[in-house]
């Protein structure tokens, strides 16, 4: 009897298990470390779960995993945009899908560098393309720098210090290539 199916299978469902896990912790430290009292520390955290499950899974389970934790992170803004603002479900639905497309690109950005045996050049290259998103984002939209992850930093008095010197878009760039460099 050939064991392979078994194998398979065991191996499937250890992918399935991490993707999950990675998953759950990613949306956790997206959900606590951004929003209108964020964790500054679980901002950092937020990507080091994708970044990991990409470099040892295939494109049909990091894509979805990323995607889903970066939404279920972002949703801790619902109650303040629909209830507060009064935005309607449409745009906070693209408030929300938007950034966890962005973040799914930023892993893949980082995963093709890996898979070419450039660490350095994975890390350097997630962390700049972070920084021209977020600042093309700033300089497209009528409300500026709203949602940049750097104002989720505000009780981090070194990360502070980074931005007196690089400015808003210091601190993006810093924590991708924390979160690059560490896995």
């Amino acid at each position: 009897m050939d064991s392979r199916p078994d194998a398979r299978t065991r191996t499937n469902a250890r992918t399935l298990l991490a993707a999950c896990a990675a998953t759950a912790l990613s949306a956790a430290a997206v959900w606590c470390g951004t929003g209108l009292h964020p964790i500054w520390w679980m901002a950092w955290l937020a990507p080091i779960p994708m970044l990991w499950l990409a470099m040892r899974s295939g494109w049909r389970t990091w894509v979805p995993a990323t995607l889903v934790a970066f939404a279920i992170g972002s949703f801790n803004l619902w109650a303040y945009l629909h209830d507060r603002l009064h935005l309607p479900a449409s745009v906070i639905v693209q408030l929300i899908v938007l950034p966890a497309v962005v973040a799914t690109l930023l892993v893949a950005l980082f995963r093709a560098w890996m898979r070419r045996g450039q660490p350095l050049r994975a890390a350097l290259a997630t962390a700049a393309a972070t920084t021209a998103i977020a600042f093309a984002s700033a300089a497209a939209s009528p409300h500026g720098t709203w949602g940049d992850i750097a104002y989720t930093q505000m009780e981090a008095l070194p990360v502070i210090q980074v931005a007196a010197l690089t400015g808003l878009w210091g601190i993006g760039f810093v924590m991708w290539w924390v979160a690059a460099c560490v896995v």
